[in-house]
């Protein structure tokens, strides 16, 4: 066990997904690519916190995963693009709600970047 219990918002450091929450979405490689040909490495979780979902109507176009629409979902704190809330379309799919997260936009500390940030603004 690696002993972390969360990650964090890498744009504020927000709680973003408790290891608990974690699911296996997928038996292939947790790497998506969008019809951009934009690749994005992703962790799927039953439940996110600190999250805004997009109000745009959820879509089955173009969904990594068959029988889901999806949705972006964005950081309540820094509203900085998070990934994805994916909406069963059947209501015997299960499960029925399920999130894949960037793991570009996620890290293992909740302290990292604002003290980046901090250093930054004594510089100037």
């Amino acid at each position: 066990s690696s002993g972390i219990n969360a990650e964090y918002g890498i744009s504020c450091g927000w709680e973003i997904i408790k290891s608990s929450n974690l699911i296996s979405m997928s038996t292939d490689s947790p790497f998506f690519v969008n019809p951009n040909g934009n690749v994005f490495e992703t962790v799927t979780a039953y439940s996110v916190s600190n999250t805004l979902t997009s109000a745009i109507e959820p879509t089955e176009k173009d969904s990594w995963f068959p029988g889901y629409a999806w949705t972006f979902i964005q950081c309540w704190c820094c509203m900085s693009h998070l990934g994805w809330k994916f909406i069963a379309v059947s209501p015997t799919t299960s499960p029925s709600v399920f999130y894949g997260v960037r793991r570009a936009a996620l890290s293992q500390s909740s302290h990292a970047v604002a003290t980046d940030l901090s250093e930054q603004g004594e510089e100037t």
